[in-house]
């Protein structure tokens, strides 16, 4: 049976999972606003590693208050890695740090969340097909990856805002 694409009993989260909202019908937004201007990190996942990833880092990204996006259901995310956003699971947005430089894990919370999908990966538990693609670009290059476990890409700088 193919997972329904708004079925509310197979959303990666739930309504009651620390403050969740609905954005544009594909994500749920957790703490509405990204710091401005702000680094955007993209966590890849096929859908078979989505549900233990999102078990995993979602409590990291509540637990140390970074806003983040993820996938809702794995009917979306089949919708997704079919077109343009393929790989674009979980976006995170963390402060800038510094907005000249290029940050690739000196950020201490994606750091931890490299830590986790590494282990993860490591493991054999987890897999990725996906390396997403940048849309500041139309979709033609690939974003840079981030960290030791091959799953977070990006960390440029951005206006949320646009």
């Amino acid at each position: 049976m193919e997972t329904g694409i708004d079925n509310p009993h197979d959303f990666y989260v739930s309504g009651d999972a620390g403050g969740y909202s609905p954005t544009d019908g594909v994500y749920y937004l957790q703490w509405g606003r990204a710091p401005n201007p702000c680094r955007k990190y993209h966590i890849t996942s096929d859908l078979s590693s989505a549900r233990l990833i999102a078990d995993s880092v979602l409590p990291v990204l509540r637990e140390e208050g970074v806003c983040h996006k993820v996938v809702s259901s794995p009917g979306r995310l089949r919708q997704q890695n079919d077109g343009d956003q393929r790989g674009k699971f979980i976006t995170m947005y963390t402060d800038p740090i510094d907005a000249d430089v290029h940050v690739t894990c000196h950020h201490r919370v994606i750091g931890e969340v490299d830590r986790v999908l590494y282990e993860l990966y490591r493991d054999r538990r987890i897999d990725a097909e996906y390396i997403p693609r940048s849309r500041r670009y139309a979709h033609l290059f690939i974003e840079a990856p981030v960290g030791s476990s091959g799953f977070i890409f990006g960390g440029f700088v951005i206006d949320p805002t646009i």
